[in-house]
């Protein structure tokens, strides 16, 4: 995929990109074949006097190994056996998103801010959210060039007609966001189930943890759940290395690794709640300071790189 880094970031690690989940999945899953199963159903795990973990399947397998790793996202089996009362929170947000591919036509009447950057919108009412994403080669078949939308609004019924639904909402909006919205295939647009995990206090560590939504589920707003998610693998895999190379325990390397997860998770999950709330929001007096906020954010670099960095 093509990235889209800040213009003064060298450090491409640091930097801002824009990933395909479909191009990402196909990545995490090369060379892993002979690894990876698929069509089974956890739904319990044990812990023996000698510290292994055996996860039991819904069709009497098991499999034992020396730690259980749960990232069967928001409403995780194995959360729910670790952490029995951890509880979640309602954002009171819906989200609607679709793509529109992007092709010589399309491209022609597309603004370039639409092809080129990520954008929010955020007008007196509802929030809709904007990213391309480009294949580095044009060959590759696994994915296409698009550009994404996502709408938010405070919650109320979904119709059936989740295309014309946001079509209604955007009356009186530029007419190019429209017309993104209405030439999308309907076949890319779906709802989006927004779900907030409360925060979570430390634990007895244990060679069983999780990661992702798992432990610290967000609504999908500003991009942050992903990206969550990839610093707790980062983390994990430090983590666990230093136990093969000897260097740490197993407990004590789960334990330092659930004390950076929580700090960064959490914290994650708090703005991505605080963006859902902006989004719904019906105040104007804070979608206006909002938007005079995001505006000087823009006119001034170091501060826009203070805050969003």
């Amino acid at each position: 995929m093509r990235e889209y880094s800040n213009a003064d970031s060298s450090d491409p690690v640091r930097a801002v990109h824009s990933v395909s989940r479909v191009s990402l999945r196909a990545i995490l899953l090369s060379g892993l074949g002979t690894v990876v199963r698929f069509g089974k159903v956890f739904t319990g795990y044990e812990v023996s006097a000698s510290g292994a973990v055996t996860a039991t399947f819904d069709d009497g397998s098991t499999a034992t190994g020396d730690v259980l790793v749960g990232a069967d996202g928001v409403r995780s089996v194995v959360r729910r056996q670790l952490l029995p009362a951890a509880g979640y929170a309602d954002p009171r947000a819906i989200g609607i998103g679709g793509k529109l591919a992007l092709t010589p036509e399309t491209e022609a009447w597309l603004p370039v801010q639409l092809t080129s950057s990520k954008n929010m919108i955020l007008p007196r009412r509802d929030f809709l959210f904007t990213s391309v994403f480009r294949r580095r080669d044009p060959s590759d078949t696994t994915d296409s060039d698009y550009v994404m939308w996502a709408y938010v609004a405070h919650r109320s019924a979904l119709p059936a007609d989740l295309q014309g639904h946001v079509l209604a909402r955007l009356g009186g909006w530029h007419p190019d966001l429209r017309r993104l919205v209405g030439e999308s295939d309907p076949s890319s647009i779906q709802s989006f189930d927004f779900t907030a995990g409360q925060r979570v206090s430390g634990w007895e560590s244990r060679p069983v943890t999780l990661l992702g939504d798992a432990i610290h589920p967000m609504p999908p707003v500003g991009g942050l759940g992903g990206n969550a998610a990839l610093f707790d693998a980062r983390t994990l895999c430090a983590a666990l290395t230093a136990v093969q190379s000897g260097e740490r325990s197993l407990v004590e390397a789960v334990r330092g690794y659930e004390s950076a997860m929580r700090a960064h998770g959490f914290g994650a999950a708090a703005e991505a709640q605080r963006y859902t709330k902006l989004a719904a929001s019906r105040s104007r007096v804070l979608r206006r300071t909002a938007r005079g906020f995001f505006r000087f954010c823009g006119l001034v670099p170091p501060v826009r790189r203070a805050i969003f960095e």
